[in-house]
């Protein structure tokens, strides 16, 4: 019986390392990648500079990075975390964690009804989680793990760290004495 149980997990876990390709394993991994896909772009009406990351798309949720710099506060990056969440049944998220305890401040944008079939409904949860460079740079290393809260379950997301070494690289640099938020 024990020898049936390790050869089924066995079985399992290969069966999950098939889930990603090689080449597909190596693109998470590569900030060269990543970095190819950041998209940089002024608005002349609002006087205000958006960097964009690529989407990490997957069957949970459609995440991306954007920071948003205005001319009036030049060495201010307002850095924010986009969330589409999607979803069989409504969590009503509100509210996001870090894997290390820290609390984002989370606004959310909408909530939709993405798609129905007979079998019913695909739903979707947009949100933007307010963060910073500082934060950023501390999970380079392993990445960023969070959990979104709410009232009904919650959702995780995941941020591998060469997208977020990409995204560091591609912004204007910081202005020393300024703020950050």
């Amino acid at each position: 019986m024990t020898q049936r149980r390790l050869f089924l997990a066995l079985g399992l876990a290969s069966l999950m390392a098939g889930c990603v390709t090689p080449q597909q394993q190596a693109f998470l991994q590569d900030d060269v990648a990543w970095a190819k896909q950041v998209t940089t772009r002024f608005d002349p009406y609002k006087s205000v500079t958006i960097t964009q990351g690529a989407d990490l798309d997957n069957s949970l949720a459609r995440v991306f990075l954007r920071s948003t710099r205005s001319a009036q506060f030049p060495g201010v990056d307002g850095i924010v975390i986009y969330v589409y969440a999607k979803l069989e049944n409504w969590k009503f998220l509100s509210s996001a964690y870090g894997i290390d305890g820290h609390r984002f401040d989370t606004v959310v944008l909408d909530r939709d009804v993405r798609f129905c079939t007979r079998y019913g409904c695909s739903l979707a949860e947009h949100l933007v989680l307010h963060t910073n460079r500082q934060y950023l740079r501390k999970h380079i290393e392993r990445g960023l793990d969070i959990r979104l809260d709410g009232q009904r379950g919650n959702h995780p997301i995941y941020l591998p760290p060469a997208y977020i070494v990409a995204f560091l690289a591609s912004l204007p640099p910081e202005r020393a004495n300024t703020p950050t938020y």
